[in-house]
């Protein structure tokens, strides 16, 4: 895909000369070094489940989200789910807090996978964070 890009001019220059001299000037050397990064980027942001990793995950989340979490984990933790919670008692425990549309629940529990709150351990368990 030929495609076209705005970066410091500096920077460019820098990434130009090294990645040419590292393929001694051969054709395709900046194309080539281009890809490698972008796959770096994409194996350091993403999992085998294609999910956002921790790195990413571990922006702070908005003062909503937060809270919303905080009164989901009470009600976790009063139904004795400390460490770990099944599918069904966070779904429970969300649409105590907002409601039950499926629609509220699934951007929910996406906004806790996203900030880390939980994680997937499969098999409809999540791990409390």
């Amino acid at each position: 895909v030929k495609t076209s890009i705005l970066i410091d001019k500096d920077l460019w220059e820098k990434f130009k000369e090294i990645a040419l001299k590292k393929h001694n000037f051969q054709y395709g050397a900046i194309s080539e070094e281009l890809e490698k990064i972008i796959k770096d980027y994409i194996d350091a942001h993403t999992n085998t489940q294609n999910e956002i990793t921790k790195i990413t995950s571990q922006r702070n989340p908005p003062d909503k989200v937060y809270t919303v979490w905080q009164q989901v984990k009470s009600i976790l933790h009063s139904k004795g789910e400390i460490r770990e919670a099944r599918l069904q008692t966070l779904r429970e425990a969300i649409s105590k807090v907002r409601g039950v549309d499926e629609r509220t629940i699934t951007k929910w529990i996406r906004l806790f996978l996203k900030y880390g709150f939980v994680k997937d351990l499969g098999n409809n368990v999540f791990e409390i964070n």
